[in-house]
């Protein structure tokens, strides 16, 4: 079973404005919507949408912890989850208008170690996949330590934290460009290259309209055709997703890649992780073209 674990879980409110966003103006919410949020929590989506066995985990806190484990069930979305007894699980707004959505991300519930071993604890003999931001006051060496005692499948995280997966020789990890640039100064593919050389882990890069890479014996490069996009939000969780699972299905990292690809796009065009089909995914793996990179 995967046990996608958000490091810092949050309940994102989705709020959709009536005009552009401008500062200082009035604007009205003509669609909201609230859900558990958090990189882990839509990998957990993801690979329930494709036939996985999956439990979504966290350290939950206050009100907005017991909201957030309630909109989980509501989904149908198993949860293991360790709650504090102090503090409030955060809440992120993303407003949605056009182009990219706007943001506004609180910082989330300090770093509680003896939580997080009970939860790991409970989550122990399964598939583990590491996702998010790290939690205020979590030591870099205490998410290092993390990776090198509990061997995660993989890890989704950035900045300074994912340059701390790297060095604790994490299997896989998954940037984005603008993650990739920040930890080696460019977005190119032989930055990956470099960083693979250096540290051994694989690198799922995603680029997204562009498609993906993947870097690791061998660099392997996947296209997608341009699809309408309708809420960007989660389609890089939903690609790694994509990749766990078709790997878990025996198949070979290229084809893995090419599954992976599809369901980002299919997340893009559908309007997220929880509008993620596993028909779109399907129909857009046949249009995913995959090639060994240069």
């Amino acid at each position: 079973m995967f046990v996608p674990l958000t490091l810092n879980p949050a309940i994102d409110r989705i709020l959709r404005l009536d005009q552009p966003l401008q500062p200082g103006e009035l604007h009205r919410v003509t669609e909201r919507r609230e859900q558990a949020g958090g990189k882990g929590v839509n990998v957990a989506r993801a690979l329930r949408t494709l036939g996985a066995e999956v439990t979504a985990a966290g350290v939950l806190a206050g009100f907005n912890g017991q909201k957030f484990a309630a909109l989980l069930a509501a989904e149908g979305l198993a949860g293991q989850h360790v709650f504090l007894d102090r503090g409030e699980t955060r809440e992120c707004q993303i407003v949605l208008r056009e182009g990219h959505p706007t943001e506004i991300n609180e910082a989330g519930v300090p770093h509680d170690a003896s939580a997080l071993e009970r939860l790991l604890t409970a989550c122990a003999g399964h598939t583990l996949v590491l996702c998010g931001s790290l939690p205020p006051g979590m030591p870099l060496e205490a998410f290092g330590a993390l990776i090198h005692q509990q061997a995660p499948a993989a890890a989704d995280t950035s900045g300074p934290a994912l340059r701390t997966a790297l060095e604790a020789g994490a299997a896989l990890v998954k940037p984005n460009e603008a993650e990739l640039r920040q930890i080696a100064g460019s977005a190119e593919l032989e930055a990956a290259r470099r960083l693979r050389e250096r540290f051994g882990s694989r690198l799922l890069v995603t680029r997204g309209a562009q498609g993906a890479w993947l870097v690791g014996q061998e660099t392997w490069e996947a296209r997608v055709p341009r699809v309408d996009v309708a809420n960007p939000v989660g389609a890089g969780d939903c690609t790694l997703a994509g990749f766990l699972w078709a790997e878990a299905q025996g198949l070979p990292e290229q084809e893995a890649l090419a599954w992976a690809v599809a369901c980002g796009s299919a997340s893009a065009l559908q309007g997220g992780p929880t509008a993620l089909t596993r028909q779109a995914a399907e129909e857009l793996r046949q249009a995913v073209e995959v090639s060994r990179a240069r």
